[in-house]
Protein backbone atom coordinates (compact mmCIF):
# COMPACT_ATOMS: atom_id res chain seq x y z
CA UNK A 1 0.00 0.00 0.00
CA UNK A 2 1.56 3.44 -0.85
CA UNK A 3 1.21 6.45 1.76
CA UNK A 4 -1.63 7.85 -1.18
CA UNK A 5 -3.75 4.74 -0.82
CA UNK A 6 -3.60 4.70 2.72
CA UNK A 7 -6.42 5.72 5.15
CA UNK A 8 -6.25 9.33 7.00
CA UNK A 9 -6.82 7.09 10.13
CA UNK A 10 -4.05 4.22 9.24
CA UNK A 11 -1.40 7.50 8.35
CA UNK A 12 -1.95 8.85 11.59
CA UNK A 13 -1.87 5.45 13.29
CA UNK A 14 1.62 5.11 11.60
CA UNK A 15 3.01 7.82 12.85
CA UNK A 16 1.32 7.57 16.37
CA UNK A 17 3.19 4.38 16.53
CA UNK A 18 6.66 5.78 15.34
CA UNK A 19 6.32 8.43 17.96
CA UNK A 20 5.51 5.82 20.86
CA UNK A 21 8.49 3.49 19.65
CA UNK A 22 10.60 6.49 20.02
CA UNK A 23 10.03 7.22 23.62
CA UNK A 24 12.81 7.84 25.79
CA UNK A 25 13.70 5.61 28.91
CA UNK A 26 16.32 6.08 31.63
CA UNK A 27 16.24 2.32 31.40
CA UNK A 28 17.88 2.56 27.85
CA UNK A 29 21.11 3.78 29.37
CA UNK A 30 23.12 1.61 31.49
CA UNK A 31 24.26 2.94 34.84
CA UNK A 32 27.86 2.88 35.61
CA UNK A 33 29.87 3.32 39.00
CA UNK A 34 33.30 2.42 39.83
CA UNK A 35 32.37 -0.70 41.33
CA UNK A 36 30.92 -2.25 37.52
CA UNK A 37 32.88 0.26 35.03
CA UNK A 38 35.94 -1.92 33.96
CA UNK A 39 34.20 -5.13 33.75
CA UNK A 40 31.29 -3.85 31.44
CA UNK A 41 33.35 -1.48 29.06
CA UNK A 42 35.73 -4.42 28.39
CA UNK A 43 32.62 -6.57 27.74
CA UNK A 44 31.59 -4.68 24.77
CA UNK A 45 32.85 -4.42 21.34
CA UNK A 46 31.52 -0.78 21.04
CA UNK A 47 29.82 1.71 23.68
CA UNK A 48 29.46 5.41 24.29
CA UNK A 49 29.67 6.37 28.13
CA UNK A 50 28.56 9.85 29.17
CA UNK A 51 30.29 11.22 32.43
CA UNK A 52 28.02 13.53 33.61
CA UNK A 53 27.44 15.62 37.02
CA UNK A 54 23.73 16.03 38.45
CA UNK A 55 24.00 20.17 38.51
CA UNK A 56 25.19 20.82 35.07
CA UNK A 57 23.08 22.53 32.74
CA UNK A 58 24.45 20.75 29.69
CA UNK A 59 23.92 17.60 31.15
CA UNK A 60 20.21 17.74 31.53
CA UNK A 61 20.24 19.55 28.24
CA UNK A 62 21.64 16.28 26.97
CA UNK A 63 19.72 13.67 29.37
CA UNK A 64 16.58 13.15 27.49
CA UNK A 65 18.50 12.99 23.61
CA UNK A 66 20.57 10.76 25.04
CA UNK A 67 17.57 8.44 26.82
CA UNK A 68 16.17 8.72 23.18
CA UNK A 69 19.70 7.64 20.90
CA UNK A 70 19.96 4.98 23.52
CA UNK A 71 16.52 3.51 23.03
CA UNK A 72 16.66 3.73 19.29
CA UNK A 73 20.33 2.19 19.49
CA UNK A 74 19.75 -0.56 21.52
CA UNK A 75 17.15 -2.21 19.12
CA UNK A 76 19.81 -2.90 16.60
CA UNK A 77 21.14 -6.17 15.23
CA UNK A 78 24.11 -6.46 17.56
CA UNK A 79 22.58 -3.67 20.03
CA UNK A 80 24.67 -0.57 20.79
CA UNK A 81 24.45 0.35 24.35
CA UNK A 82 24.69 3.82 25.75
CA UNK A 83 25.87 3.64 29.21
CA UNK A 84 26.76 6.88 32.17
CA UNK A 85 28.52 7.56 35.44
CA UNK A 86 28.47 10.02 37.63
CA UNK A 87 31.64 11.24 37.82
CA UNK A 88 30.91 13.55 41.04
CA UNK A 89 29.90 10.59 43.33
CA UNK A 90 33.01 9.34 45.15
CA UNK A 91 33.02 6.03 44.39
CA UNK A 92 33.22 6.89 40.53
CA UNK A 93 35.79 10.30 40.77
CA UNK A 94 38.97 8.10 40.44
CA UNK A 95 37.25 7.18 36.68
CA UNK A 96 37.25 10.47 36.21
CA UNK A 97 41.10 11.05 36.92
CA UNK A 98 41.67 7.82 35.09
CA UNK A 99 40.21 9.24 31.62
CA UNK A 100 41.08 12.87 32.07
CA UNK A 101 37.73 14.27 32.50
CA UNK A 102 38.02 18.31 32.96
CA UNK A 103 34.39 19.47 32.09
CA UNK A 104 30.67 17.91 31.65
CA UNK A 105 29.29 15.94 29.71
CA UNK A 106 32.41 14.33 28.17
CA UNK A 107 31.65 11.15 26.44
CA UNK A 108 34.08 8.61 25.59
CA UNK A 109 33.58 5.84 23.44
CA UNK A 110 35.13 2.44 24.57
CA UNK A 111 35.87 -0.71 22.34
CA UNK A 112 36.92 -4.08 23.60
CA UNK A 113 41.01 -3.97 24.37
CA UNK A 114 41.57 0.04 22.59
CA UNK A 115 42.03 2.97 24.22
CA UNK A 116 38.93 5.05 25.21
CA UNK A 117 38.47 7.77 22.07
CA UNK A 118 36.72 10.98 21.99
CA UNK A 119 33.12 11.50 21.06
CA UNK A 120 32.74 14.72 18.67
CA UNK A 121 29.49 13.98 17.47
CA UNK A 122 25.79 15.73 17.80
CA UNK A 123 24.18 15.99 20.90
CA UNK A 124 20.66 15.85 19.35
CA UNK A 125 19.20 11.93 19.25
CA UNK A 126 19.10 11.95 15.66
CA UNK A 127 22.70 13.15 15.18
CA UNK A 128 24.14 10.61 17.85
CA UNK A 129 22.22 7.52 16.34
CA UNK A 130 23.67 8.79 12.98
CA UNK A 131 26.98 8.91 14.38
CA UNK A 132 27.32 6.22 16.87
CA UNK A 133 26.31 3.69 13.96
CA UNK A 134 29.32 5.36 12.08
CA UNK A 135 31.66 5.06 14.44
CA UNK A 136 30.72 1.57 15.25
CA UNK A 137 30.27 -0.43 11.76
CA UNK A 138 32.92 -1.17 9.65
CA UNK A 139 35.85 1.15 9.19
CA UNK A 140 35.63 0.51 5.01
CA UNK A 141 33.73 -1.49 3.21
CA UNK A 142 34.25 -3.20 0.15
CA UNK A 143 32.41 -1.49 -3.38
CA UNK A 144 31.94 -3.83 -6.38
CA UNK A 145 29.92 -1.55 -8.24
CA UNK A 146 29.74 1.64 -10.06
CA UNK A 147 26.72 2.25 -8.33
CA UNK A 148 28.07 1.59 -5.01
CA UNK A 149 30.87 3.90 -5.46
CA UNK A 150 28.82 6.77 -6.77
CA UNK A 151 26.74 6.38 -3.57
CA UNK A 152 29.46 6.45 -1.41
CA UNK A 153 31.12 9.45 -3.12
CA UNK A 154 27.43 11.27 -2.77
CA UNK A 155 27.41 10.86 1.31
CA UNK A 156 30.52 11.74 2.30
CA UNK A 157 32.06 14.95 2.05
CA UNK A 158 35.70 13.61 2.14
CA UNK A 159 36.23 9.99 0.50
CA UNK A 160 39.41 7.86 0.46
CA UNK A 161 39.31 5.14 -1.74
CA UNK A 162 41.75 2.52 -2.53
CA UNK A 163 42.58 -0.44 -4.78
CA UNK A 164 43.66 -3.69 -4.05
CA UNK A 165 44.07 -7.13 -5.87
CA UNK A 166 41.80 -9.12 -3.19
CA UNK A 167 41.56 -9.85 0.62
CA UNK A 168 44.34 -11.19 0.74
CA UNK A 169 46.23 -7.89 -0.52
CA UNK A 170 48.61 -7.14 2.57
CA UNK A 171 48.41 -3.73 1.84
CA UNK A 172 44.75 -3.77 2.67
CA UNK A 173 45.16 -4.21 6.05
CA UNK A 174 47.50 -1.02 6.00
CA UNK A 175 44.43 0.41 4.64
CA UNK A 176 41.33 -0.66 7.33
CA UNK A 177 43.91 0.28 9.88
CA UNK A 178 44.41 4.36 8.51
CA UNK A 179 40.50 3.91 8.22
CA UNK A 180 39.80 3.24 11.92
CA UNK A 181 41.66 5.85 13.26
CA UNK A 182 40.54 8.71 10.39
CA UNK A 183 36.72 7.26 10.12
CA UNK A 184 35.25 10.42 11.78
CA UNK A 185 36.85 12.37 9.42
CA UNK A 186 35.63 10.66 6.37
CA UNK A 187 33.95 7.76 4.33
CA UNK A 188 36.48 5.08 3.33
CA UNK A 189 35.72 2.27 1.51
CA UNK A 190 37.84 -0.24 -0.93
CA UNK A 191 37.40 -1.85 -4.81
CA UNK A 192 39.38 -4.62 -6.39
CA UNK A 193 38.19 -3.58 -9.76
CA UNK A 194 39.69 -0.34 -10.80
CA UNK A 195 37.28 -0.03 -13.40
CA UNK A 196 33.90 0.69 -10.89
CA UNK A 197 35.86 3.87 -10.05
CA UNK A 198 34.61 7.56 -12.00
CA UNK A 199 36.33 7.80 -15.01
CA UNK A 200 36.92 11.53 -14.51
CA UNK A 201 39.45 13.25 -12.87
CA UNK A 202 40.62 9.79 -11.44
CA UNK A 203 44.27 8.81 -12.00
CA UNK A 204 44.81 5.34 -13.31
CA UNK A 205 46.83 3.12 -11.60
CA UNK A 206 47.14 5.27 -8.27
CA UNK A 207 47.20 3.24 -4.50
CA UNK A 208 44.36 5.18 -2.87
CA UNK A 209 41.97 8.03 -4.31
CA UNK A 210 40.57 11.16 -2.57
CA UNK A 211 37.03 12.52 -3.56
CA UNK A 212 36.41 15.48 -1.69
CA UNK A 213 33.66 18.21 -1.95
CA UNK A 214 35.69 21.15 -1.19
CA UNK A 215 38.81 22.45 -2.33
CA UNK A 216 40.88 20.84 -5.43
CA UNK A 217 38.11 17.78 -4.97
CA UNK A 218 40.18 15.12 -5.79
CA UNK A 219 44.06 13.90 -4.92
CA UNK A 220 45.53 10.56 -6.21
CA UNK A 221 47.98 8.70 -3.20
CA UNK A 222 50.25 7.26 -5.47
CA UNK A 223 53.25 5.52 -3.29
CA UNK A 224 53.14 2.24 -2.03
CA UNK A 225 50.45 1.78 0.75
CA UNK A 226 52.35 2.17 4.09
CA UNK A 227 51.08 3.31 7.65
CA UNK A 228 52.15 6.89 8.04
CA UNK A 229 52.49 7.74 4.76
CA UNK A 230 49.20 6.92 4.33
CA UNK A 231 47.69 8.63 7.62
CA UNK A 232 49.63 11.36 6.66
CA UNK A 233 48.50 11.91 3.05
CA UNK A 234 44.79 11.43 4.67
CA UNK A 235 45.12 13.81 7.49
CA UNK A 236 46.88 16.95 5.24
CA UNK A 237 44.24 16.40 1.71
CA UNK A 238 41.41 15.47 3.75
CA UNK A 239 41.21 18.84 6.00
CA UNK A 240 39.67 21.99 3.91
CA UNK A 241 41.86 25.13 3.21
CA UNK A 242 39.57 26.71 4.98
CA UNK A 243 37.97 25.07 8.13
CA UNK A 244 34.18 26.33 9.03
CA UNK A 245 34.25 27.88 13.01
CA UNK A 246 30.81 26.48 14.45
CA UNK A 247 28.89 24.19 15.98
CA UNK A 248 28.10 22.05 13.03
CA UNK A 249 29.05 18.64 13.82
CA UNK A 250 30.78 17.47 10.86
CA UNK A 251 33.10 20.30 11.35
CA UNK A 252 33.88 19.20 14.96
CA UNK A 253 36.19 16.59 13.94
CA UNK A 254 38.33 19.13 11.72
CA UNK A 255 38.13 21.87 14.14
CA UNK A 256 39.96 19.40 16.74
CA UNK A 257 42.33 18.73 14.13
CA UNK A 258 42.83 22.14 14.07
CA UNK A 259 43.27 23.50 17.53
CA UNK A 260 45.26 20.07 18.51
CA UNK A 261 47.74 21.44 16.17
CA UNK A 262 50.90 23.79 17.67
CA UNK A 263 50.66 26.10 14.14
CA UNK A 264 49.64 29.24 14.56
CA UNK A 265 45.27 29.70 13.97
CA UNK A 266 44.00 32.92 12.27
CA UNK A 267 40.19 33.29 11.99
CA UNK A 268 38.40 35.22 9.74
CA UNK A 269 35.07 37.13 11.12
CA UNK A 270 32.55 38.05 8.76
CA UNK A 271 28.81 38.10 8.38
CA UNK A 272 27.88 34.76 6.72
CA UNK A 273 24.65 36.56 5.65
CA UNK A 274 26.07 38.47 3.14
CA UNK A 275 30.03 38.24 2.92
CA UNK A 276 30.50 34.63 3.60
CA UNK A 277 31.43 33.43 -0.51
CA UNK A 278 33.38 36.19 -0.59
CA UNK A 279 35.75 35.65 2.35
CA UNK A 280 35.92 32.31 1.85
CA UNK A 281 37.01 32.55 -1.57
CA UNK A 282 39.61 34.96 -1.23
CA UNK A 283 40.94 32.85 2.04
CA UNK A 284 41.16 29.80 -0.20
CA UNK A 285 43.01 31.43 -2.75
CA UNK A 286 45.53 32.09 -0.31
CA UNK A 287 45.72 29.59 1.46
CA UNK A 288 48.05 27.51 -0.43
CA UNK A 289 50.55 30.02 -0.30
CA UNK A 290 50.32 30.49 4.13
CA UNK A 291 49.41 26.94 4.74
CA UNK A 292 53.35 26.51 6.71
CA UNK A 293 52.63 29.20 8.70
CA UNK A 294 48.82 29.21 9.91
CA UNK A 295 45.89 26.56 10.02
CA UNK A 296 42.79 28.73 8.48
CA UNK A 297 39.19 29.27 9.98
CA UNK A 298 36.00 31.32 8.97
CA UNK A 299 33.55 32.39 11.62
CA UNK A 300 30.16 33.73 11.26
CA UNK A 301 29.98 36.87 13.74
CA UNK A 302 26.46 35.19 14.87
CA UNK A 303 26.89 32.99 17.48
CA UNK A 304 30.59 33.31 18.57
CA UNK A 305 30.55 36.42 21.08
CA UNK A 306 33.15 34.67 22.87
CA UNK A 307 35.67 34.07 19.93
CA UNK A 308 35.59 37.72 19.08
CA UNK A 309 35.71 38.84 23.23
CA UNK A 310 39.15 36.94 23.13
CA UNK A 311 40.68 38.88 20.54
CA UNK A 312 38.68 42.01 21.62
CA UNK A 313 36.44 42.28 19.48
CA UNK A 314 33.21 43.91 19.68
CA UNK A 315 30.31 41.12 19.93
CA UNK A 316 28.17 44.25 18.39
CA UNK A 317 31.02 44.90 15.26
CA UNK A 318 29.69 43.56 11.66
CA UNK A 319 33.16 44.41 10.01
CA UNK A 320 34.78 41.81 8.78
CA UNK A 321 38.29 41.30 10.61
CA UNK A 322 40.88 38.45 10.57
CA UNK A 323 42.88 37.78 13.74
CA UNK A 324 45.68 35.31 14.51
CA UNK A 325 47.15 33.92 17.27
CA UNK A 326 50.26 32.46 17.56
CA UNK A 327 49.89 29.77 20.67
CA UNK A 328 53.57 29.44 21.14
CA UNK A 329 54.38 33.13 22.34
CA UNK A 330 49.93 33.76 23.40
CA UNK A 331 50.55 36.64 20.89
CA UNK A 332 47.51 38.41 18.80
CA UNK A 333 47.54 40.09 15.48
CA UNK A 334 43.99 41.75 13.96
CA UNK A 335 43.33 43.62 11.31
CA UNK A 336 40.19 45.19 10.03
CA UNK A 337 39.22 44.18 6.29
CA UNK A 338 35.46 45.86 6.00
CA UNK A 339 34.95 47.15 2.40
CA UNK A 340 39.18 45.70 0.93
CA UNK A 341 39.73 42.18 1.27
CA UNK A 342 42.68 42.64 -0.38
CA UNK A 343 44.17 43.54 3.07
CA UNK A 344 43.69 39.83 3.82
CA UNK A 345 46.83 38.67 1.82
CA UNK A 346 49.03 41.78 3.13
CA UNK A 347 47.90 40.58 6.78
CA UNK A 348 48.47 36.76 6.32
CA UNK A 349 51.85 38.10 4.72
CA UNK A 350 53.56 40.32 7.13
CA UNK A 351 52.69 37.50 9.59
CA UNK A 352 54.81 35.35 7.67
CA UNK A 353 57.98 38.04 7.75
CA UNK A 354 57.21 38.75 10.58
CA UNK A 355 56.38 42.56 10.94
CA UNK A 356 52.96 42.45 11.96
CA UNK A 357 52.41 44.37 15.71
CA UNK A 358 50.98 42.11 17.98
CA UNK A 359 47.67 43.49 19.08
CA UNK A 360 47.03 43.40 22.82
CA UNK A 361 43.45 43.59 24.34
CA UNK A 362 43.17 45.91 27.50
CA UNK A 363 41.07 47.58 29.43
CA UNK A 364 41.59 51.41 29.66
CA UNK A 365 44.16 52.72 32.74
CA UNK A 366 42.00 53.64 35.21
CA UNK A 367 41.71 57.29 35.58
CA UNK A 368 41.61 56.94 39.86
CA UNK A 369 43.41 53.78 40.88
CA UNK A 370 43.96 54.64 44.83
CA UNK A 371 42.20 51.39 46.19
CA UNK A 372 44.23 49.17 48.56
CA UNK A 373 43.97 46.84 45.12
CA UNK A 374 45.49 48.41 42.39
CA UNK A 375 43.29 47.96 39.09
CA UNK A 376 46.31 46.61 36.79
CA UNK A 377 45.60 46.36 32.83
CA UNK A 378 47.40 44.76 29.88
CA UNK A 379 48.46 48.79 28.66
CA UNK A 380 50.52 49.22 31.82
CA UNK A 381 51.25 45.62 32.58
CA UNK A 382 54.95 45.94 31.87
CA UNK A 383 55.14 49.53 33.45
CA UNK A 384 53.74 48.19 37.01
CA UNK A 385 56.12 44.95 36.52
CA UNK A 386 59.43 46.53 35.73
CA UNK A 387 59.26 50.01 38.42
CA UNK A 388 61.47 47.65 40.66
CA UNK A 389 58.30 47.29 43.26
CA UNK A 390 57.45 44.00 44.91
CA UNK A 391 53.95 42.83 42.75
CA UNK A 392 51.56 40.45 43.83
CA UNK A 393 49.14 39.88 41.29
CA UNK A 394 45.86 38.24 40.85
CA UNK A 395 44.72 37.39 37.87
CA UNK A 396 40.68 36.60 37.95
CA UNK A 397 37.80 36.32 36.29
CA UNK A 398 34.52 38.21 37.05
CA UNK A 399 32.09 35.56 36.90
CA UNK A 400 34.47 33.14 38.99
CA UNK A 401 33.23 31.83 42.20
CA UNK A 402 36.64 31.12 43.80
CA UNK A 403 37.75 34.59 42.55
CA UNK A 404 34.51 36.53 44.33
CA UNK A 405 35.53 34.67 47.97
CA UNK A 406 38.95 35.45 47.93
CA UNK A 407 38.19 39.49 46.61
CA UNK A 408 37.80 40.32 50.88
CA UNK A 409 40.32 38.60 51.82
CA UNK A 410 42.25 39.89 49.20
CA UNK A 411 41.43 43.32 49.85
CA UNK A 412 42.66 43.03 53.58
CA UNK A 413 46.06 42.00 52.09
CA UNK A 414 45.95 44.88 49.91
CA UNK A 415 45.24 47.31 52.89
CA UNK A 416 48.02 45.47 54.89
CA UNK A 417 51.07 47.20 52.34
CA UNK A 418 49.13 50.43 51.04
CA UNK A 419 51.23 52.56 52.93
CA UNK A 420 54.31 50.71 51.57
CA UNK A 421 54.72 52.80 48.24
CA UNK A 422 57.27 49.67 47.56
CA UNK A 423 55.12 47.18 47.22
CA UNK A 424 51.57 46.38 44.88
CA UNK A 425 48.96 44.53 45.32
CA UNK A 426 47.12 44.35 42.31
CA UNK A 427 44.67 42.68 40.46
CA UNK A 428 43.84 41.86 36.88
CA UNK A 429 40.87 40.81 34.70
CA UNK A 430 42.62 38.61 32.61
CA UNK A 431 38.93 37.94 30.97
CA UNK A 432 39.08 41.98 29.67
CA UNK A 433 43.00 41.94 29.22
CA UNK A 434 45.52 39.83 27.67
CA UNK A 435 48.78 38.61 29.76
CA UNK A 436 51.36 39.98 27.85
CA UNK A 437 53.94 38.34 29.31
CA UNK A 438 54.42 34.66 28.72
CA UNK A 439 56.00 34.21 32.13
CA UNK A 440 52.34 34.34 33.61
CA UNK A 441 50.86 31.11 33.11
CA UNK A 442 47.10 32.05 33.76
CA UNK A 443 45.56 28.53 32.65
CA UNK A 444 42.47 29.11 35.98
CA UNK A 445 41.32 31.44 37.97
CA UNK A 446 41.96 32.82 40.48
CA UNK A 447 46.25 32.63 39.63
CA UNK A 448 48.53 34.39 41.55
CA UNK A 449 51.97 35.40 40.81
CA UNK A 450 54.77 37.83 42.55
CA UNK A 451 57.41 38.96 41.26
CA UNK A 452 60.25 39.87 43.30
CA UNK A 453 61.16 43.96 42.56
CA UNK A 454 64.88 43.58 43.11
CA UNK A 455 65.75 40.49 41.96
CA UNK A 456 63.35 40.29 39.06
CA UNK A 457 62.49 36.76 40.17
CA UNK A 458 58.89 35.47 39.34
CA UNK A 459 57.08 33.17 41.11
CA UNK A 460 53.46 31.56 41.65
CA UNK A 461 51.62 31.57 44.97
CA UNK A 462 50.38 28.08 45.55
CA UNK A 463 49.84 28.56 49.63
CA UNK A 464 46.35 29.21 51.61
CA UNK A 465 44.13 32.00 50.52
CA UNK A 466 44.02 33.44 53.57
CA UNK A 467 45.31 36.78 54.68
CA UNK A 468 48.20 35.54 57.15
CA UNK A 469 49.51 33.38 54.45
CA UNK A 470 49.10 36.02 51.54
CA UNK A 471 51.11 38.30 54.02
CA UNK A 472 53.49 35.85 55.17
CA UNK A 473 54.41 34.67 51.77
CA UNK A 474 54.84 38.36 50.00
CA UNK A 475 57.52 39.15 53.26
CA UNK A 476 59.26 36.11 52.83
CA UNK A 477 59.21 36.40 49.38
CA UNK A 478 59.72 40.41 48.42
CA UNK A 479 62.70 42.90 48.55
CA UNK A 480 60.49 45.54 50.43
CA UNK A 481 57.66 43.89 51.95
CA UNK A 482 59.23 42.69 55.61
Amino acid sequence: MTISSMSKYALFALVALSAFSAVASAEDVVTLTGKNFDEWTSAQDFAVVEFYAPWCGHCKKLTPEYEKAAGILKKENPPILLAKVDATEEENKELGTKFGIRGFPTLKIFRKGAAPEDYNGPREADGIVDYVKKMSGPAASLLTTKKEVDAFLAENDAALLGVFSGEKDEALATFLTTANVFREDGGFAYVFDEKVLPTKGTKAGAKAHLYKKYDNEYDAFEGSIESEALKEFFNEKSTPLVVTFDQDPKNRARMNKVFSSEKPKMLAFVDFASKEDEMRRVLTEQAPKYKEHVNILIADFKDNDRAMEFFGLSKDSKKATVVIHSMADNKKYVQEVEGDFSKVATFMQGFADGKLEAHVKSEPIPDKNNDPVYVLVAKEFEKVMGSGKDVMVEFYAPWCGHCKKLAPIYDEVGTEFKSNDKVVVANFDATANDVPDAAFNVKGFPTLYFKNGKTGEISQYEGAREKDALIKYIKEKGAFAA
